[in-house]
């Protein structure tokens, strides 16, 4: 070879070399190339949860994810209360509705997180945890695809896709049991890879991991299980032959197996709960009935119906990013921001989808292709939603995240190949992918759908960028251009989580330090009451609080006082019931089935219930100053006294049918609950009351008096 040629070789191998050795030392690393993606996963969560950490802000939303402060929040904070106060993880509170069970899950890694924080600190706690499952989410994903022997570069793509999913930041801004379901679909997938490449039989891990997720997510326990009977077949069968595949089949599915027995009274029990709600119950009427769901789709389709093309559209688009077509309020989607379709797993599930079938033998492409149509399926036709949720939900939520968990992981697969396997259909392919992807979501949306301009011009910025550095690789084959392909990743998950998160209407720690967090003259008027009456009485508050586009009817929960109405998606069933009986819901409405608060509108009826202090802001309440009379006003909030209520404990000698009870007219029934206790023929039966002669009740037109004389008789 010539001087020159020589000079030449080593001016054009220098800078290869040279730049190959970032990408050769990140790989020489191994598995401990997880402190790289660790690393990076930080720097990911510092620009994502600035704010948070600085304590600025707290991860409660004023928005549409006011189910943060309405719901989590109050719930939260009296199991924290309840564990500083009693050591207890599971207590009875009368603050919870009309009295329930409040606590936390003794199993679950991040209760004790807020726990260990106190009350005081329980709102700053949010972010903590949500930065929590974050890293812990993508450093069970790195080990989940290292496990199947990926290169690092694969590998921490995989794994930042599934720390900083979709999901994962809808989770962290306001509905925070939904990030929490991503960590244990990653972990068993995680162990069952181990159980599938390592020679140790650390097998016993799944069943109880299996167990762990029971406890935590009931109903997603089956999705999940049933997933994995899917999914562990085919990476059997996949990886091994002959005995060696059955021996591990056998083992996995086994463990699957009694990891579901072992977890069988969790799991019945969250199905109970699911299968009594009156939300739930209301719903499965609309659906018997044809109704329409929430936003115009027929929910008694056909297993062959196809979905509309708006449904198609907001599925395409939710791929791309949450805040495609809006973020918070602004979504302009179907259903509402967290009940829309959601596949987003970051843009290397799109765009590296194709490559899986590169390079592949066909027994792998027919079977992974299989699997992938199975998915489309899915998607396609809308029946196999609703039979995900029993017919009775009109949800996409866990239903989408778990299909866009299965794309992920064949589109790193997919990038893997393209990593490691020399092809020159990468050099087409890589360009012609991100031309389809930068062009199908704007191509294929419903004219009517409104996609935001600027999601538009980042997510066109970042495919081309993506489709310039694939193909540069697939091209030149310098290893240096595959740490474009992480950073923009990284960049394409934070900069979406950053706009779930923060382009919302979040609460500040100085609103919190104002009182905007169910304080001001509402909870100085409960504290007066307190201080004047040590009894044990239920309050009313007419005027709802908290700081949210949905006023909190969950006060008593944060505030200290035992209420009457409550908001849940779960309420007890017999609470309902009685609700109902009372004309105060209806039950064929899911909205009335969460939102109970009507009884506080029949002061009588709330006074039997045992409340004894009306609160209405602003002016005082015109109904019976003689019965109700005004008893102080703080500020602007007045306080009502009942002197027809009941204890919270009230005895009956005597009883009426409940159809008795029924064919009574309005008034008389409230009157009648003062007289007479209300029940089923077969527990009429039971004890020792007599039944009460409606016919020799002389009381038809009932008048003030006598509520006072039947509330002063029953307090005898």
């Amino acid at each position: 070879m010539s001087k020159k040629h020589k000079q030449h070789d080593s001016a054009e191998s220098r800078p290869a070399n040279a730049a190959s050795s970032i990408i050769d030392k990140f790989e020489a690393l191994g598995n401990h190339g997880v402190w790289v993606v660790l690393g990076i996963a930080m720097l990911m969560i510092a620009f994502v949860y600035w704010d948070f950490i600085t304590a600025a802000k707290v991860l409660l939303f004023k928005d549409i994810g006011s189910d943060s402060i309405n719901i989590f929040y109050p719930q939260i904070l009296q199991a924290v209360k309840a564990y500083e106060l009693y050591g207890a993880t599971s207590i009875f509170s009368l603050e919870n509705v009309m009295g329930g069970k409040v606590g936390f899950n003794p199993y679950d890694l991040f209760s004790w997180v807020m726990v260990w924080g106190g009350p005081n600190n329980l709102a700053g706690s949010f972010a903590n945890v949500e930065m929590l499952k974050a890293l812990i989410t993508t450093t069970l994903g790195y080990f989940f695809f290292r496990n199947q022997s990926y290169t690092n570069v694969a590998s921490s793509i995989g794994a930042l896709c599934f720390g900083f999913s979709g999901y994962i930041a809808l989770g962290a801004s306001g509905w925070y049991v939904h990030s929490t379901q991503v960590i244990y679909i990653v972990a068993t997938l995680w162990l069952i890879e181990y159980g599938l490449n390592k020679k140790r039989l650390y097998y016993v891990l799944i069943p109880l991991l299996t167990v762990y997720i029971a406890n935590m997510t009931g109903y997603l326990f089956v999705y999940l299980t049933a997933a994995l009977f899917v999914y562990v077949p085919i990476r059997v069968f996949t990886t091994h032959t002959g005995r060696e595949a059955f021996t591990r089949l056998s083992v996995l599915l086994g463990l699957l197996i009694v990891g579901m027995a072992l977890s069988y009274n969790v799991f019945t029990s969250v199905v109970n709960l699911v299968s009594s709600s009156g939300r739930t119950e209301s719903i499965r009427k609309a659906s018997a009935a044809g109704n329409t769901s929430a936003y115009g789709t027929k929910m008694d389709v056909s297993i062959f119906d196809l979905a509309p093309r708006a449904e198609y559209s907001n599925i395409i688009l939710r791929a791309y990013s949450n805040n495609t077509m809006g973020t918070g309020n602004g979504f302009r989607g179907m259903m509402n921001y967290l009940e829309a379709p959601l596949l987003y797993y970051g843009l290397p599930m799109l765009l590296f989808l194709p490559f899986f079938f590169v390079g592949q033998d066909k027994r792998t492409r027919l079977v992974y292709g299989i699997l992938l149509g199975a998915v489309i399926m899915l998607l396609v036709f809308p029946w196999f939603r609703f039979a995900f949720w029993g017919f009775n939900l009109d949800y996409f939520r866990e239903y989408t995240m778990l299909i866009g968990a299965v794309m992920l992981i064949l589109a790193i697969r997919g990038l893997n190949n393209f990593v490691t396997i020399p092809s020159k259909t990468y050099t087409w392919l890589a360009p012609t992918t991100a031309l389809i992807v930068a062009i199908l979501p704007f191509a294929f949306a419903k004219p009517t759908t409104l996609i935001d301009p600027s999601q538009k011009s980042m997510l066109i910025i970042l495919i081309l960028g993506y489709g310039t550095v694939a193909t540069a690789y697939a091209a030149t084959k310098r290893k240096d251009i595959l740490i474009g392909l992480l950073a923009l990743t990284s960049l394409d998950l934070a900069l979406n989580a950053n706009t779930t998160i923060n382009k919302r209407d979040v609460l500040t720690t100085a609103e919190i330090s104002a009182g905007k967090l169910y304080g001001g003259s509402s909870k100085r008027a409960i504290d007066w009451i307190g201080s004047q009456d040590k009894s044990l009485y239920r309050l009313v508050k007419f005027t709802p609080g908290g700081p949210t586009i949905h006023g909190s009817l969950n006060d008593a929960m944060v505030q200290g006082f035992n209420g009457i109405v409550g908001y849940s998606s779960f309420h007890n069933k017999y609470y309902l019931r009685f609700m109902q009986a009372m004309g105060t819901i209806n039950l064929k409405d899911p909205n009335d089935a969460k939102w109970v608060y009507k009884a506080i509108t029949r002061p009588y009826l709330a006074s039997m219930l045992g409340v004894k202090y009306f609160l209405v802001n602003d002016n005082p309440m015109g109904f019976d100053p003689q019965l109700f009379p005004l008893v102080k006003q703080i500020d602007n909030v007045f306080i009502h006294e009942s002197k027809t209520s009941l204890p919270l404990l009230v005895a009956y000698e005597s009883f009426i049918t409940e159809d008795e009870f029924t064919a009574l007219p309005n008034g008389r029934n409230d009157y009648m609950l003062y007289k007479a206790a209300v029940l089923a023929p077969a527990s009429s039966k039971i004890g020792p009351l007599t039944h009460y002669n409606l016919a020799s009740d002389s009381v038809r037109n009932v008048s003030t008096a006598d509520f006072a004389r039947a509330a002063e008789e029953r307090k005898g």
